[in-house]
């Protein structure tokens, strides 16, 4: 299950969808992450050599021009296939199934969380310098085999929200310290100026994202006799907290939903509620596809329509069909998005300024 860390919404707005034309761009390998470093797109990249257990190929970290789109550098880093990338004070942190040979590895994760799974099925972040392109140290991230994609950089830490339990890694040290969350799985995350906020299976969660404490626990109706009818159905958006009708025989609509008093009401067709949604450069983006419920997480499809809005004022700005297109991150004036095709992520862009 993948989560996306959002930021605070806006409000629902209604607009004819685009078709635009995008620019693919060919980075010759599979895209495996995106970050943007001060007007400069760097993505991970795994260059499939022979597709074979015994030729894996490599990982290089591509730099583009965030503007035009073309590749101004590039850089081997390791064998192997790639993952995330994130950068934090001119390092880069890239993940990667398996650990490396004769590289220091920095790990504070229990082994009872792993259980049976061994170490090429464990999860690393590299510690890549900036300036040499070398990797320095790898620190294993409590993050499960089972669990899929899970970490996130929040003010220069890595967080892993995760099926198995959430943690916060110190990526200076490799320290990692559990938050403990009661009310099961976690679900979805939504970050906001101070907080953290987790919906898992029957609790919402609020985290102080400085301290890493957990300020507040919200517990749904009925959760105390082991109900999971809110289970995946339970979202944050707009600053307040909404479920799915399906427990009540409604499949139709999503209906705010009052913490205190577990009280439903305001409810909204399912179709014009997001099914996620995501900031940068200041716009934010957010999916409507009518299956908020059905696959929340799911790759987007042909007729899911992406809205983009101002951040500051809320204002709906355009509507566009990407088809298969995920959206990733603006930079340069442009919109940088990503699809799965075959065995390879491609990527593409679309100039947004307007």
């Amino acid at each position: 299950m993948l989560l996306a860390v959002v930021t605070t919404a806006c409000s629902f707005f209604g607009s004819e969808p685009e078709s635009p034309e995008l620019r693919p761009i060919d980075l010759r390998g599979s895209v495996a992450g995106l970050v943007d470093v001060d007007g400069t797109v760097w993505a991970s990249v795994h260059r499939d050599a022979g597709g074979t257990p015994d030729d894996p190929g490599w990982t290089e970290l591509v730099a583009l021009d965030a503007a035009t789109g073309t590749v101004v550098a590039r850089e081997r880093i390791a064998d192997g296939p790639a993952g995330d990338v994130f950068h934090i004070d001119n390092t880069f942190f890239v993940r990667r199934s398996g650990k490396l040979p004769a590289v220091p590895v920095v790990s504070t994760v229990p082994d009872q969380l792993f259980g049976p799974f061994d170490n090429d099925e464990r999860q690393y972040v590299l510690e890549v310098d900036g300036s040499t392109f070398e990797v320095v140290t790898q620190i294993e991230v409590p993050v499960h085999p089972l669990d899929g994609d899970q970490l996130v950089e929040i003010d220069d830490r890595l967080w892993v929200l995760g099926l198995f339990g959430t943690w916060v890694v110190d990526p200076d040290t490799g320290d990692a310290r559990q938050i403990s969350l009661v009310g099961g799985f976690v679900h979805s995350a939504q970050l906001t100026a101070d907080d953290l906020w987790v919906v898992t299976d029957r609790s919402a969660l609020q985290i102080d994202r400085t301290t890493t404490e957990v300020v507040k626990t919200h517990f749904y109706e009925d959760s105390a006799a082991g109900s999971d009818l809110l289970s995946g159905r339970f979202k944050r958006h707009d600053d307040r907290f909404w479920v799915s009708g399906a427990p009540f025989d409604d499949f139709d609509h999503v209906y705010q939903y009052d913490l205190e008093t577990s009280e439903t009401s305001n409810p909204v067709p399912q179709e014009d509620f997001p099914t996620r949604a995501f900031e940068s450069g200041g716009y934010r983006w957010e999916l409507f596809n009518s299956e908020w419920l059905q696959r929340p997480d799911a790759s987007p499809q042909s007729g899911d329509v992406w809205k983009q809005f101002d951040t500051e004022t809320g204002e709906e700005l355009a509507a566009y069909e990407f088809g298969d297109f995920t959206p990733r991150l603006v930079a340069g004036g442009q919109l940088w998005l990503t699809r799965q095709s075959g065995d390879r992520i491609e990527l593409t862009r679309l100039p947004i300024d307007r």
